[in-house]
């Protein structure tokens, strides 16, 4: 565990900022506070944290994902005005029925639209990707699924928070 040079909270050194346990680790020590049950202190290795700091590390967390971080991209697709164009999704990356009315197979949408580099043909509004390397570096490509791939185990333990 650690914090990568502008401030997202790291795992593992191949994981993203955004990845499963992380938001696992981090959604457990926050349960306290969103719940509003007290609690005096979580002991971490040797650092002792009050809850006004779980809170306060907590909305740092959330502000970096939102786009307050060296990029100035948010990680939720949609919020702000940067945000992942190439989301790892086949629903985002294929054109609509709308627009398309044939049937796409799984096999056409990966020959024909996965590679492409133009932005995907839907934004996946409300998804939580899974963020910068350990560096503060994104590469918004679809074939990168660590950092482009849009998951609800990433989202779900922020409901809490925002909802604080």
């Amino acid at each position: 565990m650690y914090i990568a040079p502008q401030g997202g909270y790291c795992i593992s050194v191949n994981g993203t900022t955004c990845n499963t346990y992380r938001m696992q680790h981090f959604s457990s020590w926050c349960i306290p506070i969103i719940s509003g049950k007290l609690i005096r202190w979580l002991d971490v290795n040797v650092v002792r944290w009050a809850p006004e700091e779980i809170f306060a590390f907590a909305k740092s967390q959330v502000d970096y994902i939102l786009g307050l971080n060296p990029r100035g991209v948010s990680y939720l697709v949609g919020y702000g005005p940067k945000y992942p164009q190439r989301v790892h999704h086949r629903g985002a990356s294929v054109d609509s029925f709308k627009k398309r009315k044939s049937f796409i197979s799984c096999t056409q949408g990966y020959d024909n639209w996965f590679g492409r580099k133009n932005p995907n043909p839907n934004t996946l509004v409300g998804a939580l990707v899974g963020g910068p390397d350990n560096k503060d570096r994104f590469n918004d490509h679809r074939r990168n699924f660590m950092q482009t791939e849009a998951c609800t185990y990433n989202t779900a333990p922020l409901v809490g928070l925002f909802a604080k």
